[in-house]
């Protein structure tokens, strides 16, 4: 015993297995929808989607959900219009989460006097460095955050030249310094462009004051004309009372095929929905948020920024647009009322600038909690089952060897190889499936038959090789064991890379891990515990 707790190789066993029972401890064992159950989102598109464009969606939802880290994913299309996401999540905080980013379509524009300066494609860099911009800080009672980002030089020539000379000179202050009066920028992400803004005159009200007063937490500037944000919105609106006259009607009727959709606040009146529908509208119920103008929901605005004299080439002072500054590095910014809310807020924006634009709108989410295909009681039977293997396998090993001592270590060094593996899923974060539990039976059971070489070699006695020693027996099976082992790590490290939107990459890394951990930790101790026990007990 002593000299087996002075082996290295024993010591790495060991100090391993420590190791891989710290991080199930601290970090948990982590299973899949198979096991634990999951969410299961059916996504709505607006229109159908070629293929082309349905490979696009699946690919920026799968994205937007990875940004979450979470691994155990299956994003699926079904049909033309719908898209089916499958997550191993059921915590309602991180649900709501996900569905607010998945219903974005991503369509991120800047927008000044009624014209697109630059969108989403235009961004060629999201800068994440503290350094450089990237930020929550508390100002008074909110918080705000701040993403910077680099535009192409194309889309900053267009931004710098649209908006050169765009401040009116007000007056001097106290220090003879200049004071002016810049235009607004409109920062949007999923502005609608087909539709109309049916505003109860209740609402209206109540959003112009919130415009002329300005909100901090929803990034509008004091005196902000609604009116002037209407018309950047770009959007048909009509502003009703209590039902619809025969002007709105009118207006109503004109509006083509097309931009038969209204968006409506729940406020709007049972009378005038009905109209909307008789008319041949789809209704879009926005809900209101407090502290936010309700045409600010509907609109997808995210913040609204006043130009300054320096981006406008007023100070230092450029005579001509040909010669004016370029400015390719911008922000977009915001405030929320808690550093959480504006931690999340900032997370939201950046994913959905990073992952791009879905070619066509998200129209509807629906979700439902799904229940476990197999349950926890499977892994109950599942364990009750590999038990009864090692015992058999043992009881294999015994009749074969005729010793008990050596079945011992085999039952140790597969126990130790799947605890190894479950460290190292705990450590990563990897969501354990049917396929993955699958991939770890196989490492196990290509251990156990690795043992077994390793054992038939350290016996063999043959009359012509009596002298051979037992180092020279062990250093050929290990031959033998390495070759298997890189042979199915070969096998399977295509299907790791290249599939993870497979279920069977669950298989390829536990039977890999298996692999590496048995090679590498639990083979070589087993050879040393199993070459002093056939020393000790001279088995033939």
């Amino acid at each position: 015993m002593t000299s087996l707790l002075k082996n290295y190789k024993i010591l790495i066993l060991v100090f391993s297995l420590l190791l891989a029972i710290s991080f199930i401890g601290i970090f948990g064992v982590k299973f899949g929808t198979d096991f634990s159950g999951g969410t299961v989102f059916q996504i709505k598109l607006l229109h159908k989607a070629n293929q082309q464009e349905m490979q696009t969606i699946t690919s920026v939802i799968e994205h937007r959900i990875n940004s979450f880290g979470l691994k155990d994913i299956t994003v699926t299309p079904e049909g033309s219009e719908f898209v089916r996401a499958t997550i191993a999540e059921t915590e309602p905080g991180s649900i709501e989460e996900i569905e607010r980013i998945l219903r974005k379509q991503g369509k991120f524009e800047v927008v000044f006097d009624g014209n697109v300066l630059f969108t989403g494609a235009d961004i060629i860099q999201i800068i994440t460095d503290p350094t450089l911009g990237y930020k929550v800080y508390q100002e008074g009672k909110s918080w705000r955050w701040v993403l910077p980002f680099v535009i192409k030089e194309n889309a900053a020539q267009n931004f710098s030249k649209s908006i050169f000379h765009r401040c009116t000179i007000t007056g001097t202050n106290e220090k003879g310094e200049r004071q002016y009066d810049c235009d607004k920028t409109y920062f949007f992400i999923d502005r609608p462009n087909t539709g109309i803004l049916i505003i109860p005159k209740e609402t209206f009200a109540a959003d112009s004051l919130i415009f002329s007063e300005g909100s901090y937490i929803a990034g509008i500037p004091q005196d902000t004309d609604i009116e002037e944000f209407l018309t950047n919105v770009g959007l048909p609106y009509l502003i009703v009372e209590n039902e619809l006259n025969e002007g709105d009607i009118n207006k109503l009727s004109s509006l083509d095929n097309e931009n038969k959709r209204a968006y409506i606040p729940k406020s709007l009146s049972k009378g005038i929905r009905e109209k909307l529908i008789s008319l041949g509208f789809e209704l879009k119920e926005i809900e209101e948020r407090e502290n936010y103008p309700w045409v600010w929901i509907a609109t997808g605005a995210q913040t609204i920024i006043s130009l300054t004299p320096s981006v406008t080439n007023m100070e230092p002072y450029v005579k001509d647009v040909q010669n004016a500054k370029i400015f390719s590095n911008l922000l977009i910014q915001g405030s929320a009322a808690t550093k959480e809310d504006a931690y999340r807020e900032l997370k939201s924006i950046k994913v959905i600038l990073e992952t791009g634009s879905l070619p066509i709108p998200i129209d509807d989410i629906s979700k439902e909690v799904m229940s476990p295909t197999l349950g926890y009681e499977f892994l109950n039977v599942a364990l009750i089952m590999g038990i009864c293997s090692l015992i058999t396998v043992s009881l294999v090993v015994f009749l074969r060897y005729k010793y008990l001592n050596l079945a011992i270590p085999i039952i140790f060094t597969a126990i130790a190889e799947v605890t190894l593996v479950l460290g190292i899923a705990a450590l990563i974060n990897w969501n354990l499936d049917l396929a993955s539990v699958a991939g770890l039976v196989a490492a196990v059971g290509t251990g156990v038959n690795d043992q077994i070489v390793i054992t038939d070699e350290l016996i063999a006695r043959k009359e012509e090789e009596v002298a051979t020693s037992l180092l020279s027996r062990i250093k050929r099976a290990f031959f033998v064991v390495v070759a298997a082992a890189s042979t199915t790590i070969a096998a399977l490290l295509p299907l790791l890379i290249l599939g993870s939107s497979t279920k069977l990459v669950g298989f390829a890394f536990t039977t890999i891990c298996g692999v590496l951990v048995g090679v590498l930790i639990t083979r070589p101790a087993y050879s040393e515990v199993a070459k002093i026990i056939i020393e000790k007990e001279q088995i033939k």
